[in-house]
């Protein structure tokens, strides 16, 4: 609380340059999932032209994040609500904390210092 928003291990390494280099492109049947609103807000910058979404336990945020609150973007529970998606994007610092929808299956993963991409495709 004290320190508000800021993250000192991402500004020692940053990765999200790399990480959204190696998405490339977004087509209408990506998705792009970032496992915190920190990590999307800076995919959104790189990736301007995609629907950028974010997990969060919470539909109120705080703080540097009030802007993201409500939002349609917020991811609660991916095995569900990623359930039609055909092409996704993890995108998450350390280890994966979210399980995606069974019918996906796991094609790349990608790390950049403590940032990973995962890539998952139903076809």
């Amino acid at each position: 609380a004290k320190m508000g928003n800021y993250n000192y291990q991402r500004l020692q390494q940053p990765a999200v340059k790399a990480a959204a280099a190696s998405i490339h492109a977004c087509g209408q049947n990506d998705t792009i999932v970032a496992a915190d609103p920190y990590t999307a807000i800076e995919l959104s910058y790189y990736l301007p032209q995609c629907e950028i979404r974010f997990y969060s336990e919470w539909d109120t945020l705080k703080g540097g994040y009030t802007a993201l609150s409500n939002s349609p973007l917020r991811i609660a529970h991916p095995e569900t609500q990623l359930a039609n998606s055909t092409r996704l994007h993890y995108v998450y610092n350390g280890k994966p904390l979210l399980t995606m929808p069974p019918k996906l299956v796991q094609v790349s993963h990608n790390r950049f210092n403590e940032l990973s991409v995962d890539s998952y495709s139903a076809e």
